[in-house]
């Protein structure tokens, strides 16, 4: 009995230790610790019941706090605050290729089925662009802009009506993309550097670097979109979010636990690192979308036109 005690007090302790890790910028492997939040918060389940039917009842009160804690955390994504739809809404959408890999069969399932109205090809290759000429996306979205490249570092916009391509900024590793809608909207194409090894300071920089690239932009509609290798665990990302004023889409809309990585995986998926962020847009909808044969899956977002 007395192991058993010992065991579940040091479960709570790395409990608490990986939740206080949310609120922490640290270098080292920390975000990748970090990414795991919500699977953390859920490990609380079992221990609350492990903790119940062996009567240790100091414990069930301090995994109970625990739990408020996360409870807190998560509430808020599981509110639909979204608005009503309408005509005039803009449909946007993001997937990471995995080096071109993905099936565009499925891309252009999920254009046809949300209408989408910009779509963003992260790790596009010279196959996505062969696969492409002969797919419906290049009469639905004729209008495309970006580069593609034999590795991760290609991006791809692809637009129902014409847009106005930007010079990509410079300050990252993989291909930014930047365009304009006409004079009402935005669309920041990102793909930041993942935080693994020596790299979460490269990472670091390259959402700071974002930041200020969106710093920049006037009073718009904005939308950034794509695979940003960070979750709303990281200090990093929130930092950025709160400094320019951005709203995750699938938080507005209320998706809960969304889940865009990694999938095609022994480990299942269990954190988004995938995004639609927006600024002077409204949410009207917001979800996921599988793609076979990449480890990502597809996020899309429908946004009140301003």
């Amino acid at each position: 009995m007395r192991v058993a005690t010992g065991v579940l007090a040091g479960w709570w302790v790395v409990a608490c230790v990986l939740t206080l890790a949310r609120w922490l910028d640290l270098p080292g492997p920390l975000p990748l610790l970090q990414a795991g939040l919500v699977p953390v918060g859920l490990s609380l389940v079992p221990l609350l019941l492990c903790t119940v039917v062996l009567r240790r009842w100091l414990l069930v009160l301090s995994v109970l706090a625990l739990g408020m804690v996360h409870l807190a955390l998560a509430i808020p994504w599981w509110i639909d605050q979204g608005i009503d739809e309408s005509e005039d809404d803009l449909t946007v959408a993001a997937i990471n290729l995995e080096y071109g890999r993905g099936s565009m069969d499925d891309v252009e399932a999920l254009v046809q089925r949300h209408h989408v109205d910009v779509l963003v090809l992260i790790e596009a290759t010279p196959a996505t662009a062969r696969a492409l000429e002969s797919s419906t996306l290049a009469d639905d979205l004729p209008h495309r802009s970006g580069e593609v490249s034999p590795d991760a570092s290609g991006t791809l916009v692809l637009t129902r009506a014409p847009h106005e391509a930007r010079e990509s900024p410079p300050g990252f590793v993989f291909g930014q993309e930047i365009v304009d809608l006409g004079s009402d909207v935005t669309v920041v194409a990102a793909h930041t550097f993942p935080p693994v090894g020596s790299s979460t300071q490269v990472w670091r920089e390259e959402l700071r670097t974002l930041g200020r690239v969106i710093e920049d932009e006037p009073t718009r509609g904005l939308v950034v979109l794509g695979d940003l290798n960070a979750s709303t665990g990281h200090p990093a990302l929130r930092e950025l979010m709160t400094e320019q004023r951005l709203e995750a889409a699938h938080r507005v809309a209320g998706q809960g636990w969304v889940r865009t990585w990694p999938r095609n995986s022994q480990i299942p998926p269990f954190v988004q690192i995938d995004h639609v962020l927006v600024r002077g847009l409204d949410v009207v909808d917001a979800g996921t979308w599988p793609v076979a044969d990449t480890d990502h899956l597809a996020v899309w977002a429908r946004l009140a036109a301003p």
